[in-house]
């Protein structure tokens, strides 16, 4: 795999490659500037200003092709070059004909059967092109969370539902890891819809991944995020100024604690309540 994707960005001349926590293992670093960027969304973005000096190629898993979308669209607009590289197993590849119109071309190509001759007309053509590259057994890097402490504490104060991000825990709703971008919009939504108290629990990075949607207005005192900072990111991120600045309240502590567990869910006002060390 990191041959084919390693021979694709020699072929097309690239400078700069982004990639995603999923993908960066298929990247040999030699030769090129490396990007790391976890939010697809923002990845994308970023490409179309490099690609104002660069030439970008953007590696991402197919499965997060839809988080793309608007990006694509808007490097049409501003006539953008960008290489796009999508990795998916078997015959999970999503359809993206809706993007017909904002890209210059589409082609699949297979690592097993993998010829250069087949995509070097390709590579020489401008605009946003996307090559689909098939990878049996590719699949997303991910930590199954196992909340089982936070959990027991919680139900001791909260009668409520609960839902957790990416987790193995069967006695609460689960988001799965493929779902990660929009965790915390569709949590609100959920709020929102049906009028109920339920708590999210899910990691720190989540959180970051969305930070626009603090400043709703349609938070209220049932928003309660729990957020385990794993990457140890809380103090670099100034996201409690922002979330105060949004009327939202912020605990901190390094381990949950019954007391701050109690202070957090009889909060009468949103709040949200971050761990800065995993808890095991």
């Amino acid at each position: 795999m990191k041959n084919v994707v390693n021979k694709i960005l020699n072929n097309a001349e690239i400078d700069e490659v982004v990639v995603t926590e999923d993908t960066i293992n298929f990247i040999d670093e030699e030769g090129v500037k490396l990007k790391k960027i976890d939010d697809i969304r923002s990845a994308i973005f970023y490409c179309m200003g490099r690609a104002l000096k660069s030439k970008v190629c953007f590696v991402l898993p197919n499965a997060y092709m839809s988080q793309i979308y608007t990006g694509i669209v808007e490097g049409w607009f501003q006539n953008k070059n960008i290489l796009i590289l999508s990795i998916y197993d078997g015959n999970k590849k999503m359809d993206v004909s809706n993007y017909a119109h904002y890209i210059s071309g589409e082609i699949d190509v297979k690592v097993e059967t993998f010829n250069d001759s087949e995509i070097d007309c390709f590579l020489k053509g401008k605009g946003q092109r996307i090559i689909n590259i098939k990878k049996e057994g590719f699949c997303l890097n991910q930590h199954v969370n196992n909340y089982s402490k936070e959990i027991e504490i919680i139900k001791e104060f909260f009668g409520g539902k609960i839902i957790g991000y990416n987790c193995k825990n069967n006695e609460i709703d689960n988001i799965e890891y493929k779902y990660r971008y929009g965790i915390i919009s569709k949590y609100l939504g959920k709020i929102c819809a049906n009028n109920e108290k339920s708590l999210l629990l899910c990691d720190f990075k989540c959180l970051l991944n969305e930070l626009n949607v603090f400043n709703s207005r349609y938070i209220d005192e049932n928003f309660k995020i729990l957020a385990i900072d794993k990457e140890n990111e809380f103090n670099d991120s100034g996201i409690e100024k922002w979330l105060n600045n949004n009327r939202i309240v912020t605990l901190v502590s390094d381990n949950i604690e019954k007391s701050r567990a109690k202070e957090f869910v009889s909060c009468d006002k949103p709040c949200v309540y971050i761990l800065t060390r995993e808890v095991k």
